[in-house]
C-alpha cells in the first residue's frame, strides 16, 4: 500500500509540473511605425529585406531579429500564429495568424 502511494504521488507530481511549465502566450502587440523603421535601416537598401519588413507591418507581425541566429524560433510564435517569410535569403522572419 506505502508503494502504491508513492507510485501515485510521483505520478501526480510529474504530470503538474508538466502543467505549471507550460507557457502561455498573449497574442502579438500592434506595432509602432518606428518599429518597422528600424528594421527598414537596417535592410540598407536591399529589397528582400525590405519587402519582408513590409509583409510584417502589413500583418502588423512582431520581427525576428536574425534567421535563427542563436534563436529558437519555431517556438517563439504565440499561440494560433506562425512563422513566415519571403522566399530570400535576407528576408527577416515574422509571425502571422494562421
Amino acid at each position: 500500500m506505502k508503494k502504491l502511494t508513492i507510485i501515485a504521488l510521483s505520478v501526480s507530481l510529474i504530470f503538474l509540473s508538466g502543467c505549471v511549465n507550460q507557457t502561455t502566450h498573449k497574442p502579438i502587440e500592434p506595432k509602432t511605425k518606428a518599429y518597422y523603421d528600424s528594421f527598414r535601416e537596417k535592410c540598407d537598401k536591399d529589397g528582400c529585406c525590405l519587402s519582408s519588413v513590409k509583409n510584417a507591418e502589413k500583418e502588423n507581425s512582431l520581427i525576428f531579429e536574425s534567421n535563427n541566429g542563436g534563436m529558437n524560433i519555431e517556438n517563439e510564435c504565440p499561440d494560433g500564429y506562425q512563422l513566415d517569410m519571403n522566399k530570400c535569403i535576407t528576408s527577416y522572419i515574422w509571425c502571422i495568424k494562421k
